[in-house]
């Protein structure tokens, strides 16, 4: 009971003595496991249960003593410590930047998604033929044609403002003009929407708004295939931030790795400066051959990572 009594007020004080960076590290660790969490939920149909926003904000209640104890438990010197960090933000960016399939390392936040068809013929049917999300395209210049389709949206997904049905083809259809839908996904998205409209017994103007942004769509009337439409157009900018983002975020998890290594080498060099001669003279060769071994595998090591995360093999697959 003394021991317990002990060990808890050992605790405390270290609780106490917890500084900034300390913090820092509770809300970056904080923030990597809800920003994965969200992705794992989201990656699959971009649909956020309420389910899973529990599990979510239960996590993320759960993480900061979670990484309180953490660092605790593996507490080192501070200069130690923010190697490790950077260490850790430094490999998470090493592999969102250099894994081009890397599936969080791209994401954008939709805050609006909205068709609205502004004029029309008389006789004129405005259809959604498909929509569905797509991956984010590897190039800045590609069509959206080729955007490699995901996922399939439901109709169930759009709010729907004017007179809309489901057509004897299957599609969702209106002829009223000033009718709009809206795609009910205001956050951030690991795919984006595609959108194909088509017009039938004559012309329409479409207005698409994503995110503040309008385009304009004319559609004849005569096409036998719908027109793709995706507000997402690519911005170098946002793009790098993303990755940023989620190199962090990845980062922050790393930590849980660098840390206890760390730390296990902070305690062996103590014990090594606190040996015998003898024995430290026999530590000082093995610590060289360890040095010596760590010098060429390391580099080597990360150099067959960054390959393998770029799928080149030089040894064969």
């Amino acid at each position: 009971m003394k021991h317990l009594t002990n060990q808890s007020g050992r605790f405390w004080r270290k609780f106490i003595q917890m500084k900034p960076l300390d913090w820092f590290f509770c809300l970056w660790f904080t923030f990597s496991v809800c920003f994965l969490t969200t992705f794992y939920a989201l990656f699959r149909d971009e649909i956020l249960s309420k389910t899973e926003s529990g599990l979510i904000a239960l996590l993320a209640l759960a993480s900061i003593p979670a990484a309180i104890l953490f660092l605790i438990l593996f507490q080192t010197k501070p200069l130690l410590k923010i190697t490790l960090f950077c260490l850790s933000a430094f490999c998470g960016l090493l592999i969102t930047f250099f894994s081009p399939h890397f599936p969080a390392g791209s994401f954008s936040l939709i805050q609006n998604y909205e068709l609205e068809i502004l004029e029309m013929d008389e006789g004129t049917e405005v259809e959604l033929v498909w929509a569905y999300w797509a991956d984010f395209p590897e190039k800045s210049d590609a069509e959206i044609i080729d955007y490699r389709h995901y996922r399939d949206i439901s109709y169930e997904q759009f709010e729907k403002n004017g007179d809309w049905n489901i057509s004897e083809e299957g599609f969702l259809a209106s002829a009223e003009k000033h009718a709009s839908l809206r795609l009910n996904v205001n956050r951030i998205h690991f795919h984006l929407p595609v959108l194909c409209i088509n017009a039938k017994n004559g012309r329409a103007l479409v207005a698409e708004t994503y995110n503040g942004q309008t385009n304009f769509y004319t559609l004849n009337g005569t096409d036998a295939d719908a027109m793709p439409t995706s507000g997402f157009r690519h911005s170098f900018v946002q793009s790098i931030l993303a990755k940023i983002i989620a190199g962090l975020a990845v980062g922050g998890v790393l930590v849980l790795i660098f840390l206890p290594v760390g730390k296990l080498f902070e305690r062996l060099a103590k014990k090594f400066q606190t040996a015998s001669p003898l024995r430290k003279n026999r530590t000082d060769h093995a610590a060289n051959w360890l040095i010596l071994t760590a010098a060429f595998a390391a580099p080597v090591f990360l150099m067959l990572a960054v390959c393998a995360m770029l799928k080149v093999y030089p040894f064969g697959t």
